[in-house]
């Protein structure tokens, strides 16, 4: 990618996060931009053909290892919480909209229900991973694990859109940011997993906490 077209893509994306992406025009990028209306076309003749390439910085170049090499402790598992949920607020618009973008770009469609579907894989090799160590409980009723995945999976995408729906926007702020409430959303997502840790795991999510106070 050209840096003019980085640029682009680095304008886009805040200005899609102020309006949204359905919202937003090619004359409101333009005019973030300082540049003619034809000379954005030059780069991006479609909203579609500039999308496919904020998708490629999303997710391409922000790639979260859910699987790193070596020992893996519940420290791991707790950063890559906090990296997700970072991940969210970052790019914000997508999570808020995301029914509608990929109903909107088919393409785009396609491609992140198969990252969300590998994902979830990889988050349950996870917890046998943790089994195995001696963090996490056998499942209890065959596919329990499964669901616990989905349902993280579930407030990992969605939290954003759970929290508009009960607050609405900061309306404090110029650009109607919806607040992330990083701290609840990292609780939420605790929840789900300890009641499934064994003493020992227990132990170190408490030595965990006292850690990030």
């Amino acid at each position: 990618m050209s840096s003019t077209k980085e640029k682009i893509v680095l304008k886009a994306i805040e200005v899609f996060n102020k309006q949204g992406v359905k919202n937003t025009t090619s004359r409101d990028l333009a005019d973030a931009l300082g540049i003619s209306r034809g000379n954005l076309s030059y780069h991006y003749k479609s909203k579609a053909e500039l999308f496919k390439d904020v998708y490629r910085h999303m997710f391409e170049t922000n790639e979260i290892k859910i699987m790193p090499q070596g020992l893996v402790t519940l420290t791991h598992f707790h950063e890559l919480f906090k990296q997700m949920i970072d991940f969210q607020d970052q790019y914000r618009f997508f999570f808020l909209d995301i029914i509608e973008i990929l109903r909107d770009y088919p393409n785009i469609g396609k491609r992140y229900r198969q990252r969300a579907h590998r994902r979830v894989d990889q988050a349950r090799a996870l917890i046998n991973y943790y089994i195995g160590s001696g963090l996490f409980e056998p499942e209890p009723i065959p596919g329990l694990y499964d669901q616990l995945t989905n349902a993280v999976w579930m407030v990992r995408v969605f939290w954003l859109n759970q929290v508009w729906i009960k607050y609405g926007k900061d309306e404090d702020k110029e650009d109607g940011k919806v607040l992330m409430d990083k701290k609840n959303a990292l609780e939420a997502i605790w929840a789900l997993h300890y009641p499934h840790l064994t003493p020992k795991g227990k132990e170190e999510y408490f030595e965990i906490m006292q850690l990030v106070k």
